[in-house]
């Protein structure tokens, strides 16, 4: 399933959950009817706080978080440098274009360095991703390490803690 969202007869956005295949339209047909969105959500809440109102679980959560916080952390720098990494080569690519070719490159040296650009925009895309998971990992663990579980609602924490990946 994933989040989609439609127009009332008043002009009223309602957020809702859908079969992906039905979203997309690659299916004529899907079993599983939408679902309410903040519905859906007010249980997932109450859930996570119920969970989180456990001691048993909350210390469950926490040994989890020792093991894991470490190898999601050290998985998250990895990908964040293969992505730095092929940044750096698009920008040497394309200063070393733009000093070979000056002027007489024409409309190849046009389209590559285009070409470059429109690859930036997913890798800085990408890096911000891996930043603010990295940053949700940080304070998840901080929490967890004062022996203390994120909030219900802090949607951040809670993905971290839970090795959630967007």
């Amino acid at each position: 399933m994933t989040t989609a969202s439609g127009e009332g007869r008043k002009r009223e956005v309602y957020r809702f959950y859908a079969c992906r295949n039905r979203v997309r339209k690659t299916a004529t047909t899907c079993d599983h009817p939408r679902i309410s969105a903040p519905e859906v959500e007010k249980l997932v809440v109450r859930r996570v706080s119920q969970v989180c109102a456990d001691a048993d679980m909350r210390a469950r959560i926490a040994r989890r978080m020792s093991v894991t916080e470490p190898e999601m952390a050290a998985r998250l720098q990895a990908e964040r440098a293969e992505v730095e990494a092929r940044r750096v080569a698009l920008r040497i690519e394309a200063e070393r274009l733009m000093k070979a070719l000056g002027s007489r490159g024409g409309s190849l040296l046009a389209d590559r360095i285009s070409e470059i650009e429109r690859e930036f925009e997913p890798i800085h895309g990408r890096l911000a991703a891996i930043d603010g998971r990295m940053r949700s990992l940080q304070f998840a663990a901080e929490q967890t390490n004062r022996g203390r579980l994120p909030a219900a609602g802090d949607r951040r924490a809670v993905a971290a803690t839970c090795g959630a990946r967007r």
